[in-house]
């Protein structure tokens, strides 16, 4: 498990806390949230997860090795969080990471691995 600085949004998410070490950011990473109602935002902006491919494909301009980090509110059912994370894999994104809290210092991604992978 790997952690990065805690990403500051607009959108109220209260991370599940985990220890892990800091990894390294070459660029900034793409932010999809669930917020504890399970709406979907990206870049803190509301969006339907039957848009969010097209939308990440448009910002991210076709690069499937973006980095994505996926924040979503510890009440979030599992199957929710893996409905949002399966979508922006499905999309043919291939970093895609899980935010957590350690501890309440900084935010942990946990990358997901496409199947097969």
């Amino acid at each position: 498990m790997v952690t990065a600085p805690l990403m500051s949004s607009a959108v109220n998410i209260d991370l599940p806390k985990v220890s892990a070490t800091p990894i390294n950011q070459d660029s900034e990473p793409l932010k999809v949230q669930v917020n504890a109602e399970g709406k979907v935002f990206l870049q803190d902006e509301p969006i339907e997860l039957a848009d969010l491919i097209v939308k990440l494909q448009a910002i991210a301009k076709d690069q499937k090795d973006r980095r994505i980090f996926v924040r979503g509110d510890r009440t979030n059912t599992y199957a929710r969080m893996l409905e949002v994370m399966a979508t922006i894999i499905q999309g043919g994104f291939t970093k895609v990471a899980l935010m957590t809290d350690p501890s309440g210092a900084s935010g942990t991604a946990v990358p997901a691995r496409p199947p097969g992978r």
